[in-house]
């Protein structure tokens, strides 16, 4: 069968439209290029989509088929390198590298699991079992993936520890280079299904999703590359979907390859979960490989090459047997190398159970790793980094999250009830005194300065402390308007770019229109008063308030559409939060000037002189810009996540300094960090610390 789905497109001249006698019989003709394989179709015309330029049609078949190539634009060519960059940095770089098993230096041994994937011709059930399980000691993953050919889908199962995350980086790395060194290949990305449990889409939407979220792909750019079957989808923890969602993921996974039978994939799991989803739903995958556990001869020489260090560790294995069970995967070895390094064997307990040695070894893991670095090297105290590391771990848990980003925290980590209230009080409070403040400074400035008729300035304490007051009011009143209803969850602006369709959209929206004539209606109101306190003539009151409340209700209806695009590869911990912050920033500056220099027309139709508008201008840049960078999404979002902040910080579950704090844990070896984004060196830790039950010290 072709690697590629060939789509059937009949024409005018089609052969159908011939006698018998006419047609010529296409056969079983194959064309060879690039290790891909296409069967014809008698009686049919055939359109092969996306054959490669290097595939070479047989010249008297020439007539059949139309080949289409699709040059990559150098716009597209460079989001694409920014894309791999980010794959190589965060997970090759940053995790597959410094991965404990990397230092275990032990080569795995695969096996393939014949029944493992969805049987299409039945062709498995007059197996025996040992039949349906192959020996693959001489190859992997590599070799593995590329004698599947194009379009190749994998399966890679295996116990706890055994590799099978830095099993698939390993595959991820070589389809880099890859893709680096030809443009038409397609671009591998790396993603955990864990957060698929909290929407339930479509695994198209899904991927979406996360190539923006995780990656900063624009949405239009992620549909196009998964439309157009541009990527090797390489996705981790099918396992670490919430366990009542496993089956309708894997029941999403199969839909998505009907759809997109072109697109490569390879899937990791763990062996006894997908066992039990396999009953019903198993993955339509073309091969599954497994993971062996370490053989005893395997852990011996990987202890004698280690030499004494290691020494009492090798003896007390060799009469342990619960340790024996643990150290059947490259993780535990490797945590065991590093917990009971230069130990003596009476320092290493023996117990009965394999899960008693388990806890026992990673308690002394935390342990070593804190006497590592030492006392006076540490920010943190050891209780309150275990204490931390314990929350992070049930929160991850309970929102089915492997991967944690500081900007990504939402309010669903605060218990219900009196923390949660808190938050959302504060949250309005804030807004309401930043939007009250700044409006108000700026009304108080320009209410308080004079200009006589020989062009001096003077100041009136009375008439600022009125228009700060109003001002103040009005400012607050709409701030408070931008962040109460509408949706809670926590997301970062990094980026903006207009979108005419979304501004219509948004424009019609029940949600945002309501909020832009409650900000309009706010407006106007305060644009009459201000007329009122300077005696003008109803008229002059009527047009302030209408600019005044088209201003604010244009401002409050039009943010939601502005919608974010690529950023470069360089990712820091929070920078979702800090790129918000500079785009409100920039969003209410730009706001505040198109304000001021509308506001130029009223002050010259007032005949005030040139040192009055100056500073009637810079009042209004001052006021409009700072609450337009306040209502808009960006700056709401920031004004969320320092509450959010608070709140957690309060009930002890975060330290101020996040950052600071998760980095400390990278350097302990209980996290890992790929740019900006830091995950537990393995769920088995992760599990580890969210079963602990400690109390903040």
């Amino acid at each position: 069968m072709s690697r590629f789905p060939m789509t059937q497109n009949p024409s005018q001249n089609s052969l159908e439209d011939q006698q018998p006698d006419q047609q010529q019989s296409l056969g079983n003709v194959q064309i060879q290029g690039d290790g891909n394989v296409f069967n014809a179709i008698q009686g049919r015309d055939i359109k092969v989509l996306n054959l490669s330029a290097g595939d070479a049609l047989p010249e008297e078949w020439s007539s059949y088929f139309n080949t289409v190539v699709k040059p990559v634009d150098a716009k597209e060519q460079r989001l694409r390198q920014v894309l791999l960059n980010k794959v190589k940095k965060y997970w090759i770089q940053d995790v597959l590298e410094k991965s404990l098993h990397v230092k275990a230096l032990i080569e795995l041994d695969l096996e393939e699991h014949l029944d493992a994937v969805q049987d299409p011709f039945n062709q498995l059930g007059a197996l025996p079992e040992e039949a349906k399980r192959t020996s693959l000691t001489e190859q992997n993953v590599v070799e593995v993936f590329q004698q599947l050919g194009d379009g190749c889908t994998l399966l890679i199962l295996g116990e706890p520890g055994t590799g099978k995350t830095i099993t698939l980086l390993r595959l991820a790395k070589d389809l880099i280079a890859h893709s680096e060194q030809d443009t038409n290949r397609p671009t591998p990305v790396v993603l955990n299904l864990s957060s698929w449990s909290l929407t339930q889409q479509s695994i198209a939407e899904w991927l979406v999703s996360e190539l923006s979220s995780r990656y900063q792909v624009s949405k239009e750019l992620g549909e196009a590359w998964v439309r157009g079957q541009k990527l090797v989808l390489l996705l981790d923890g099918l396992d670490e979907v919430k366990a009542e969602c496993r089956v309708a993921c894997a029941q999403a996974l199969n839909q998505f390859l009907q759809e997109h039978g072109q697109t490569e994939m390879v899937v990791c799991c763990r062996l006894q979960d997908y066992q039990a989803i396999a009953q019903s739903e198993p993955l339509q995958l073309q091969k599954a490989i497994c993971i062996r556990q370490l053989t005893p001869e395997q852990v011996d020489h990987y202890l004698e090459m280690a030499g004494d260090p290691l020494s009492a560790l090798r003896i007390l294995l060799q009469r342990d047997e619960a340790l024996q069970d643990l150290a059947k995967t490259p993780l535990m070895l490797s945590v065991m190398s590093l917990a009971y390094r230069d130990r003596s064997v009476e320092a290493i307990p023996s117990n009965n159970s394999a899960e008693a040695s388990r806890r026992h070894l990673l308690d002394a893991y935390v342990q070593q790793m804190f006497r590592r670095r030492g006392r006076d090297n540490r920010l943190y105290s050891d209780a309150k980094v275990l204490y931390w590391l314990t929350q992070l771990a049930q929160q991850m848990e309970r929102e089915s999250q492997t991967i944690f980003l500081i900007e990504r925290m939402q309010p669903s980590w605060l218990k219900q009830g009196m923390p949660t209230v808190l938050y959302q009080a504060g949250t309005v409070f804030s807004s309401g005194l930043l939007g009250g403040g700044v409006f108000g400074l700026a009304g108080g400035l320009s209410g308080g300065v004079s200009c006589g008729t020989d062009g001096r300035l003077s100041w009136n304490s009375v008439d600022s402390l009125e228009w700060a007051l109003v001002l103040g009011m009005v400012g607050a009143a709409i701030a408070v308007v931008s962040v109460t209803g509408g949706q809670r969850e926590i997301k970062p602006v990094e980026t903006f770019e207009i979108s005419w369709i979304s501004i219509a959209k948004s424009l019609v929206s029940k949600h945002t229109l309501s909020k832009g004539v409650a900000g309009g209606l706010i407006g106007a109101i305060g644009a009459g008063l201000c007329a009122w306190l300077t005696h003008s003539s109803i008229l002059n009151g009527v047009l302030l308030g209408l600019s005044w409340g088209a201003a604010f209700g244009l401002v409050l209806g039009i943010s939601p559409a502005l919608v974010g695009a690529e950023i470069e590869v360089k990712t820091l911990p929070n920078q979702g939060i800090w790129r918000s912050a500079l785009n409100a920033s920039w969003v209410g500056l730009s706001f505040g000037i198109i304000v001021a220099l509308l506001g130029q027309l009223g002050f010259a139709l007032m005949d005030l002189d040139t040192t009055c508008r100056w500073i009637g201008g810079g009042s209004i840049v001052l006021g409009f810009g700072g609450l337009g960078g306040l209502v808009n999404d960006a700056g709401r979002t920031c004004i969320r996540h320092f509450n959010l902040r608070l709140a957690l910080l309060s009930r002890g579950v975060i330290p101020w300094n996040c950052a600071r704090f998760l980095d400390c844990a990278v350097e302990d070896i209980f996290l890992q960090r790929a740019g900006g984004a830091y995950f537990f060196i393995h769920r088995t830790l992760m599990d580890h610390f969210a079963q602990m039950e400690l109390e903040c010290k």
